[in-house]
């Protein structure tokens, strides 16, 4: 059997350094593989090459905004059903409802908390992978 982790990733599409330090540590505690891109580039690059489960988008970034970066994420067939959870520091009612009729599976606001990602995190999963990594076991640090 492969090792837990490594069949599964998560793809983190953000420019700022401490939210990919955040982040791995809570998925990686949870059984994922982390798969950092700081750009759109190198983010709808490694979507392809890599297929992984799901996606954290950040909106800012430099260059390609989060935005561009989810409509060229669901053109593309290979990663179309990919699920991004998209990652923002305000609560723009009408920005939630744009990024959502994108096609972002979900709309977390930063600062956020352990749980509050735990539970949009498995909300957006397969049971499979929920059951493989036992996750329902995994909640707390």
């Amino acid at each position: 059997m492969e090792e837990e982790g490594k069949r599964y990733s998560f793809l983190i599409i953000d420019d700022d350094p401490e939210i990919h330090s955040i982040l791995e540590v809570m998925l990686s505690f949870w059984g994922f593989e982390t798969i950092p891109a700081y750009d759109a580039y190198e983010g709808i690059a490694a979507a392809i090459k890599r297929l992984p489960v799901a996606i954290i988008l950040d909106i800012e970034m430099p260059e390609i905004n989060g935005p561009k970066t989810l409509k060229l994420l669901k053109t593309i067939d290979i990663t179309k059903n990919i699920p991004v959870i998209v990652l923002s520091g305000s609560l723009d009612p009408k920005r939630i409802k744009y990024m959502m009729s994108l096609g972002a599976a979900d709309f977390l606001s930063k600062p956020f908390s352990h749980e509050v990602f735990y539970e949009r995190v498995i909300s957006h999963l397969p049971r499979k992978i929920i059951e493989d990594l036992k996750l329902e076991t995994k909640k707390k640090f």
